[in-house]
């Protein structure tokens, strides 16, 4: 299944990660979410997240769960989404948020344990 976007940007510090992407109308994941109007679906934001939190922490830690999670606006075909994420300093948790101007699209915060 093709979920990546179209990476146009990174900025990287040692505890926040910025990526802005483009999302082509190519995704595997807009066949049949929704026909008429295909949006990303939560998981595949998740998976973007996950991808993130992944390079970032660089170690084996295992998501425990996603506290405060809220899906808030549709990303469609063809959306530059930024997608921002801090961790905090002993690498437990990272806060989320993915937004285009002043529409924020989802926004949580993931705890992981060390395995």
């Amino acid at each position: 299944m093709n979920i990546r976007a179209t990476l146009l940007h990174e900025t990287v510090t040692p505890r926040r990660w910025e990526r802005v992407f483009q999302v082509p109308p190519t995704l595997s994941c807009f066949a049949g979410h929704f026909p008429g109007f295909p949006i990303v679906p939560a998981v595949v934001q998740i998976s973007w997240v996950m991808d993130l939190a992944h390079a970032m922490l660089m170690g084996h830690r295992t998501l425990a769960s996603i506290d405060a999670l809220k899906f808030t606006a549709p990303i469609q075909p063809g959306d530059t989404v930024h997608l921002s994420a801090e961790c905090s300093p002993d690498g437990s948790s990272l806060s989320f948020r993915l937004w285009s101007g002043k529409r924020v699209f989802s926004s949580g915060r993931c705890r992981f344990v060390v395995t």
